[in-house]
């Protein structure tokens, strides 16, 4: 039975997910963890879904219903607002749990008051349940930090987070629909600590339908306004779109100014050394993805360019870091 104060409170919000809304519900009621609310916004759905939803007598779950359409992160936020546990955990309406997921998150986050956001690794499968890859992401704060300059750090259905944190953040922001939750980590980022377990608890489905493949172009578009904000938040100055393109999503760009480029990823990564406590293997780790960076965008010139830019803008231990592992491997 639903207690009155719930450690978890579960949000789900669902539009027209008839298809596979039964697996998402049945992977949080086999949760091991127990003692959770599972809230659940039916944002007007017009197929099978609403009947779908009263099949189900589990008197942890709460329905709510949108009169209208008022998409996913009006509904999340709606969600949030009705939700009473001390952690929010996450789901998508065509994804599952693994059983033992809320368990281990809440576990971890008992452990570490610090941490307010939790991911986990995810296994992605096709519609017909077939593996197509899995996700490793980092696992400690300020390598979650630095990837989010330059790929997905975490992945949002898999999150458990603590209400308080996402609340006096202001929630999710409704002026970045399709990728309300890497907007919701740039603010958060420098206020609270960021972790993922290193071990697979939830499933993705990728298909046609799923938003990560029908809004793709304005998920896109709305990532760099975000990355703009990052590299504002640690350079304390505006970088152009145009360079901040170029500088994160390198494979799939011509650069025409490499310069301008290094020197911004020179300057990100003298910045974020500095003001972030990173261990050994963290600083080690980063100097080597920095390095791979580099030297995709002028591997031809390293030794005219990129050197004497290291010098001119390198501490010297980090030069010798980065110097022994471009000898090691190039």
């Amino acid at each position: 039975m639903k207690s009155n104060n719930p450690k978890v409170s579960v949000v789900l919000s669902v539009y027209n997910g008839a298809r596979f809304i039964t697996q998402a519900i049945e992977s949080v009621l086999s949760q091991t963890f127990t003692d959770f609310e599972f809230i659940i916004i039916d944002d007007a759905s017009t197929d099978a879904t609403p009947m779908i939803l009263s099949t189900f007598k589990d008197k942890r779950i709460c329905i709510l219903r949108n009169e209208k359409n008022l998409k996913l992160v009006e509904s999340l936020n709606r969600g949030l607002k009705n939700s009473c546990g001390e952690y929010i955990a996450r789901i998508d309406a065509d994804d599952f749990s693994l059983p033992e997921r809320f368990m281990k998150q809440v576990g971890f986050l008992d452990a570490h008051p610090d941490v307010g956001v939790l991911g986990t690794r995810v296994r992605q499968i096709d519609v017909n349940g077939k593996t197509l890859s899995t996700l490793d992401f980092p696992l400690t704060h300020n390598m979650i930090y630095w990837e989010m300059f330059f790929g997905l750090a975490i992945a949002h259905p898999s999150v458990m987070m603590r209400r308080d944190v996402i609340m006096s953040a202001g929630a999710y922001n409704p002026e970045f629909v399709h990728i309300e939750d890497t907007e919701l980590w740039s603010r958060l980022i420098t206020f609270t600590h960021f972790a993922n377990l290193d071990e697979v608890l939830h499933v993705k489905r990728v298909h046609q339908e799923s938003i990560g493949s029908t809004q793709y172009s304005i998920q896109q578009e709305l990532e760099i306004t975000i990355r703009r904000q990052l590299f504002k938040q640690i350079l304390n100055r505006d970088v152009p779109k145009e360079l901040v393109v170029a500088a994160t999503q390198m494979p799939f760009f011509y650069f025409k100014n490499k310069k301008n480029i290094i020197l911004l990823l020179l300057d990100l990564f003298c910045q974020f050394t500095k003001r972030n406590n990173l261990s050994l293997d963290e600083l080690g780790i980063i100097c080597e993805d920095f390095s791979k960076k580099i030297l995709f965008i002028n591997k031809t010139h390293y030794n005219i360019l990129l050197k004497k830019l290291m010098k001119r803008f390198l501490p010297s231990p980090l030069r010798h870091r980065i110097n022994i592992f471009i000898e090691k491997h190039f």
